[in-house]
């Protein structure tokens, strides 16, 4: 690193001077020690006297600092502000207390970082630059849906024909095809079916079948009206003259839905071809049905169908790898559990890893890697804490499997109260960001990136504040990326100028 780049911070370090948090002292470390980059760390005040306790920080998953308080300090044990060992490191604080001043004792002398701003960025230096400069922003596609704009988009998505199109998903029920040109043309309306009692009610999923450009086979997850009890249902469609025909729906799966809202809504193909969908806990708050680790219940799940090889009589089979086929009294669909309500999940088209963002209750928002038989928590963690919210599992998870914890999270509602899972950039347009997860928040606008950094060790850092409510990240064929806002507009990630 070269002292251009450093704003340090030191772990385990005795300073000679109070210069922590400045490039200076970044620049007197030598091995041993552990620097990180640091995106905002400003550090005002005068110094005052020692009084034998040290800081303990809580860090949110972007580095932030959510609490610090001061506790005894051991005796001849350096008394060091701010331990950035990883992002997200914890305490047994309570989250979401941040003081208005942090006096950081550096060697017996205290200084009052008033921003209460210190991101850690321990991305690699060319992928990400610091907040307020960063490598990316987000233009409007004037071409295609900027002027003319859409009612909820809720997913941005591609056929994988060769066509070059994108497909904008209404939460009404429309969906629009735009070409290379800009010309929008209606793909489909079943707005006849899906229910909008419920904000989060509605046309929720898109996906098209791997062989699309020669079966014409189209999936679709929505909230249904037809029922006399709430129900999500996934249903296949096939075309006429080019577009869809909702006359040739087959329901493949349906779930009956408590209550209206974590209705979750993603269904996606992994590179193995089978069909993944994704079911919120069936809604309230706290799970009170305790559907999270609930393994004979498809709520609070990621499930894993084939909608190839089916059995006669049977809408869907049931991939034999599976991880709880042989499990007595598990749904053998099942591919993951312990989720809250995985808004938008996605698969790296290099590697095959599942990123999911699962929206949090009122503490954490919180950003996964989904593994087969992976435990995400829910109820029994929110983020990466026990969750001890009225029914709350207080840690305790069931099921075969321990509690996988998060790769990045943040405070809600510090930061945000509604997380959007993204994708992992693979495009060709901004090569910095190759290989990097973007994910943001519906309610707040801010964006953020994710990366690894170490083997388990994943990092965050906030790219921008975007005042967007950004409901779907998505995807075109060249793998660049976009973002559906419920301001009724599509952006797309380019190049800064």
């Amino acid at each position: 690193m070269s002292d251009k780049d450093q704003v340090g911070i030191v772990f385990n370090e005795r300073a000679p001077e109070a210069v922590a948090l400045s490039k200076r002292l970044a620049r007197r470390l030598k091995g041993g020690h552990e620097v990180w980059l640091c995106s905002a760390a400003e550090v005002v005040g005068a110094k005052v006297p020692m009084n034998k306790t040290r800081l303990v920080v809580t860090l949110g998953g972007d580095g932030t600092i959510l609490r610090a308080t001061h506790v005894a300090a051991p005796s001849g044990v350096p008394l060091v502000g701010v331990n950035l060992g990883r992002v997200g490191f914890m305490t047994e604080l309570q989250p979401n207390e941040a003081l208005a001043k942090v006096p950081l004792y550096l060697d017996g002398q205290a200084w009052v970082e008033e921003r209460m701003m210190v991101q850690a960025t321990v991305l690699p230096r060319t992928a990400v630059r610091r907040r307020g400069n960063p490598a990316v922003y987000f233009g409007l596609n004037d071409a295609a849906l900027g002027r003319t704009g859409v009612s909820r988009p809720v997913f941005v998505g591609h056929a994988g024909d060769g066509s070059g199109r994108v497909f904008v998903a209404e939460q009404v029920g429309r969906i629009w095809a735009i070409d290379a040109a800009g010309t929008r043309t209606l793909f489909a309306d079943i707005t006849a079916r899906p229910s909008r009692d419920d904000n989060e009610e509605g046309l929720l999923g898109l996906a098209f079948h791997p062989k699309f450009a020669a079966n014409g086979r189209v999936f679709l997850h929505y909230s249904s009206s037809r029922t006399p009890h709430r129900t999500g249902v996934i249903a296949e469609y096939r075309l006429a003259d080019g577009v869809l025909d909702p006359t040739t729906e087959r329901v493949v799966l349906s779930q009956r839905q408590p209550w209206g809202n974590h209705n979750g809504g993603m269904i996606a193909f992994g590179p193995d071809g089978m069909l993944y969908i994704g079911f919120g806990d069936g809604g309230l708050a706290n799970d009170p049905l305790k559907s999270g680790q609930d393994l004979g219940s498809w709520l609070g799940k990621i499930l894993r169908v084939d909608v190839d090889v089916v059995p006669d009589g049977a809408a869907y089979g049931v991939p034999k790898d599976n991880p709880f086929v042989a499990l007595d009294g598990a749904r053998p669909e099942i591919w993951a559990y312990g989720l809250r309500n995985p808004w938008r999940f996605s698969f790296d088209r290099k590697t095959g890893e599942l990123w999911a963002g699962d929206v949090g209750q009122n503490a954490w928002e919180e950003i996964d890697l989904v593994v087969k038989g992976g435990n995400y928590g829910w109820n029994g963690f929110e983020g990466p804490e026990p969750f001890k919210g009225f029914m709350g599992g207080r840690g305790a998870t069931k099921g075969p499997a321990p509690h996988s914890p998060p790769v990045a999270w943040y405070p809600n509602p510090a930061h945000g109260r509604s997380v959007t899972g993204g994708y992992v950039y693979r495009g060709k347009a901004i090569p910095a960001l190759d290989g990097i997860y973007l994910y943001a928040d519906f309610v707040s606008g801010r964006i953020w990136t994710c990366s690894k950094v170490a083997p388990g060790r994943y990092d965050a850092v906030e790219l921008e504040r975007s005042k967007l409510s950004i409901a779907s990240f998505g995807e075109d064929e060249a793998g660049e990326l976009y973002l559906a806002t419920f301001e009724g507009q599509v952006h797309t990630l380019v190049p800064r100028r």
